[in-house]
């Protein structure tokens, strides 16, 4: 096997024309990432790695099996694996595959590994797959919809995929990519390295979520079902602002204040269709947008939704977390169609008190909402809830 430094890759390699090439570069650095040298550099990666393991946690009861597509040097589909499920790794970059097969060896793993591209599995493993995940990956593909077709033929009736992709929305972006591209230009005059180079030169790109939304809307063999956006700030190398203590902790200030689609990056879910039978069953987080959405239009003139859309996302993510609250959804075609939550009355005073500050806000940003009596008297019974008087 061969070792290629980034340092020494032919000038001409580029990671969309030449992708294995390209990658096989990065396979020793790309090993490293993980570790604890790197926490503040890989900060995005371990954020929607965790995100991802969470939902398989959550989600799959029974071993599944699941591909990985641009699996780099196994982090993931190692963890994956140890979670009981079949896995396959694939990549276009052969010295990420044996940066993977190293990996499984060490921990006494097994799994099927492939160098090559999605569309090359269709032939011997089209409807096989119950999940196909890739991290990192989609903003290296410069066709993104031939891509969804390979995954919804891959992909088994009622199996998900999970793909994550760099937010073009974020206004972090804005900030750190003339900087970054300015300061790899710098670097890559003085030292030649490459790797600058492709910074400088912006090889990867970047995605907004109804970009992404519209593709699969054109696809009928595929139906949205989430996203999760992750990690907050402006990253140079290993260096952040606000400052990486800050940045580990900022995801819920984000989220109360109405910015969560600010993340730097996004998880999108999806599913391929089973049937066009209704199913009931438990809420999924990532399912919250959509429910939210239902929820505004039905309710147009209640309280909470007077109140904007961050206090509604609140309201439902409460619901969806709290220990003796009811979540249910109803899904036809894997599309929600309607829900209901609950929860006893004796935990009003507890919800009041964890959405004060979501209230305060859509009270801030929606002012006119307290010249409404309806409003004003709801307000006043909910205050008393919080005094400690019955509700």
């Amino acid at each position: 096997m061969k070792n290629l430094d980034p340092t020494v890759r032919e000038s001409e390699s580029n990671r969309f024309e030449k992708p294995g090439e390209y990658f096989d570069g990065y396979a020793n650095e790309w090993d490293e990432m993980y570790t604890p040298k790197n926490a503040s550099r890989a900060y995005d990666y371990v954020q929607r790695e965790s995100k991802l393991l969470n939902w398989v946690e959550t989600t799959f009861t029974s071993p599944k099996n699941v591909l990985e597509f641009g699996c780099g040097a196994g982090h993931c589909a190692a963890a994956v694996s140890e979670r009981g499920h079949k896995l396959t790794a694939l990549d276009v970059s052969s010295e990420m595959i044996e940066a993977t097969r190293r990996r499984f060896a060490s921990r006494n793993l097994s799994a099927t590994f492939v160098v090559g591209q999605v569309q090359d599995l269709i032939t011997e493993h089209s409807g096989k797959f119950d999940l196909i995940y890739a991290l990192g990956v989609m903003d290296y593909i410069e066709e993104l919809r031939d891509t969804f077709d390979a995954i919804a033929k891959l992909l088994a009736p009622g199996g998900r995929l999970i793909l994550s992709f760099t937010n073009d929305k974020t206004p972090f972006r804005q900030v750190e990519m003339p900087l970054k591209r300015g300061l790899a230009q710098a670097l890559y005059v003085t030292t030649r390295k490459d790797k600058y180079r492709d910074v400088a030169k912006q090889s990867s790109r970047s995605h907004s979520l109804i970009e992404i939304e519209r593709i699969v809307a054109e696809h009928s063999d595929l139906n949205a079902c989430g996203v999760e956006y992750f990690s907050y700030g402006v990253r140079m190398g290993g260096a952040w602002f606000p400052p990486f203590s800050i940045v580990r902790k900022s995801d819920k200030v984000y989220q109360s204040a109405g910015a969560t689609d600010w993340g730097r990056g996004f998880l999108f879910f999806g599913e391929r269709p089973t049937s066009s039978d209704l199913t009931i069953q438990n809420v999924e987080v990532n399912a919250l947008d959509t429910v939210a959405r239902i929820h505004e239009e039905t309710f147009a003139d209640s309280m909470g939704v007077s109140l904007g859309p961050v206090y509604v996302r609140q309201l439902l993510q409460w619901f969806a977390c709290a220990k003796d609250a009811t979540f249910l959804v109803a899904k036809k075609d894997t599309q929600v169609v309607g829900y209901v939550f609950g929860v006893f009355l004796e935990a009003q005073a507890a919800m009041n008190q964890d959405l004060l500050l979501a209230a305060g806000f859509g009270m801030l940003r929606n002012p006119e909402v307290l010249l409404g009596g309806p409003f004003r008297k709801e307000l006043g019974r909910r205050v008393r809830i919080l005094l400690g008087q019955s509700p």
